[in-house]
């Protein structure tokens, strides 16, 4: 079976992608995202939950409503001053550290190199958070601006449109994969969202007089957006690696087959990657522009700030189980409680303690999923809640080791010297690489887990790298980005 990004290859060859315009716009990074997205879940994902759910037209426009409303309570303009860097981020990313709450990429970001000349700009998802640090909410533009170019995409029109999408669908359907936003009706809306997006981002750049911008996973709208906004600014957008990323053949940061000369307006010109595989993986595609992506291999700025005491507001750390014993921490990615992490907990030897962190944005389901713990008939230790409200860096500082489906904690893990386990199918894909050279095993039966943990615990904490980065201010003098 070809893989997602195999197939997303062949299509970009065999209808020349680069070539597809909406206007004056290269359109289809804004398509091959939510094309890979629905591949992926029926060639990897089909049996897991959270993928297969689909809501009813009231439930979404409930969501909808309470969205809007969530937006215009959470609404803040940035206070008086001139902020030089500018970092789009969630408020689900945001943890709490003494009563307030710290991104862990635009405040860690602020720490490591920019001390007080970055805003951090957060749409809210979840609820308004109180933060340390200068920050905006853009939820509430960010929606006005939706609902306008739905409005204007529905009645105004007119948009010049050049892809062959009739023969795209039908290469689509004859190999059974969906044919998600191949119409002339979604290029025309995506083209005239990010556009209007785009220009309220323009807004908010020039009135605070920024000299850079940056995105926390560059590959939503907003990214885009603001990718397409920066260039117009003729200043510099850098995406923010948040978890999977080239090394691990991603659909946002791998493989790109196809790239206009002049590069995609609506992907950043700059990229900060964890590691120096990512880097070269992004390099292998974007070079042969006429301006070439800039790469920064600058690390996980969250996990460097714990590793180098440099962050500025000290939390109040506390382990989830003071005890001697083989602590094991499982995050919890999209699925919900599987029928393998039942039977691990149920026939592990009551010296091991659990400890299950749930996706930030699953933390509706922390309830349920709770409960669906608490019902194990087990001896060993489990914990939910705590972990997931513990802070990550602080949790793989007191692990001996990690299990996951596909989580990018992986490189979290791997960061503090924890080795990992994962045991979800799509995994033996997105870290292909890693586990060809043995920086993690795939296992996928309880009886095997068990025993590989029994064997080998002794052998698996790696001592911590320490890394010198180089200072991404200095990145910037000598590149000219």
């Amino acid at each position: 079976m070809k893989t997602s990004l195999e197939l997303i290859n062949e299509f970009e060859k065999t209808f020349q992608v680069e070539k597809w315009m909406v206007n004056d716009i290269h359109i289809w990074p804004a398509i091959r995202i939510p094309l890979m997205t629905a591949w992926e879940q029926s060639l990897y994902y089909k049996n897991t939950n959270i993928h297969n759910k689909k809501q009813g037209l009231y439930c979404r426009v409930f969501d909808e409503l309470k969205q809007l409303l969530l937006a215009i309570y959470s609404y803040k303009k940035p206070g008086a001053g001139i902020y030089e860097v500018g970092v789009w981020g969630l408020d689900v990313e945001r943890v709490m550290i003494q009563d307030k709450y710290y991104s862990p990429y635009g405040d860690a970001l602020r720490d490591l190199e920019f001390k007080n000349k970055l805003l951090c700009l957060d749409l809210t998802i979840r609820e308004r958070r109180k933060s340390h640090y200068p920050s905006a909410d853009i939820t509430l533009g960010y929606f006005i601006n939706r609902y306008a170019a739905k409005i204007y995409s529905i009645f105004k029109g007119g948009e010049d449109v050049k892809a062959p999408l009739e023969e795209s669908r039908e290469w689509c359907k004859d190999r059974g994969l969906s044919v998600t936003g191949l119409t002339s009706n979604n290029l025309v809306y995506q083209y005239t969202l990010l556009n209007f997006v785009k220009n309220y981002f323009k807004r908010i750049i020039q009135k605070n007089q920024m000299q850079i911008c940056f995105k926390v996973s560059w590959y939503d709208t907003i990214g885009m957006a603001l990718s397409w906004a920066s260039k117009d600014m003729k200043i510099p957008c850098f995406d923010l690696q948040h978890g999977i990323a080239g090394s691990t053949k991603s659909r946002a940061y791998s493989s790109w087959s196809r790239v206009p000369k002049s590069g995609y307006k609506l992907i950043p010109d700059g990229f900060w990657s964890w590691s120096e595989r990512d880097a070269k993986e992004i390099e292998s595609w974007s070079s042969g522009a006429v301006n070439p992506v800039k790469v920064f291999v600058g690390g996980n700025v969250w996990n460097r700030v714990w590793k180098e005491g440099k962050l500025s507001i000290k939390p109040r750390c506390k382990h989830v189980f003071e005890s001697n014993n083989i602590n094991i921490l499982y995050t919890l990615q999209g699925e919900d409680v599987t029928e393998l992490l039942v039977d691990l907990i149920k026939n592990s030897p009551k010296e091991w303690n659990w400890m299950l962190r749930c996706h930030p944005m699953r933390m509706d389901s922390i309830s349920d999923i709770n409960q669906k713990i608490k019902s194990i008939d087990t001896k060993a230790e489990v914990d939910v809640i705590n972990t997931t409200k513990e802070f990550l860096p602080n949790i793989l500082m007191n692990v001996d080791i990690h299990i996951s489906g596909w989580s990018a904690v992986v490189f979290d893990a791997k960061d503090f010297g924890v080795k990992s386990i994962l045991c979800h199918p799509s995994s033996k894909i997105l870290f292909k690489d890693m586990l060809s050279r043995n920086e993690v095993v795939y296992m996928d039966n309880t009886s095997q887990i068990i025993h590989e943990i029994q064997e080998n615990i002794e052998n698996y904490k790696e001592k911590v790298k320490r890394i010198k980065y180089p200072s991404f201010n200095k990145f910037l003098e000598s590149h000219s980005v």
